[in-house]
């Protein structure tokens, strides 16, 4: 669970850079933009987040971008350092019906690279502090 004290990354526009992606999708995915459309969490409690392409790649729609190491966060990244990219997981959505789940199952999504992602825009400061 994210700390309350970093905006929510919904909405924000990324640039996802794939680096060392399996052979299917080589060079396919080595820059793209998108923009974050929902957090979702895999049957283990693994945070994902959807990213919804700007310009489809051969009928994929969705991306999945996860923290790729121990200890970072995503909307904590972006709200330190904005300008960094951050080091993620990146997978295909196979099955377009998880965008409508809470929790997802590994196979209804084809992980493909390690590879970065980057702020690309602003967003709306969505903070779940309770204002005094």
């Amino acid at each position: 669970m994210e700390i309350a004290e970093y905006p929510s990354v919904i909405g924000v526009e990324i640039e996802v850079r794939a680096h060392d992606s399996n052979d299917k999708y080589t060079n396919k995915f080595s820059q793209v933009n998108g923009r974050v459309k929902r957090e979702i969490r895999d049957v283990n409690g693994g945070r994902y987040f959807i990213v919804e392409l700007a310009n489809p790649v051969e009928g994929i729609r969705f991306l999945t971008v996860s923290e790729r190491y121990a200890g970072v966060s995503i909307p904590r990244e972006f709200s330190r350092r904005p300008d960094r990219p951050v080091v993620v997981g990146i997978g295909a959505v196979k099955d377009e019906s998880v965008l409508n789940k809470d929790v997802f199952d590994i196979e209804e999504v084809e992980y493909f690279a390690i590879g970065e992602i980057l702020r690309r825009g602003g967003h709306e400061d969505k903070t779940h502090k309770k204002k005094p």
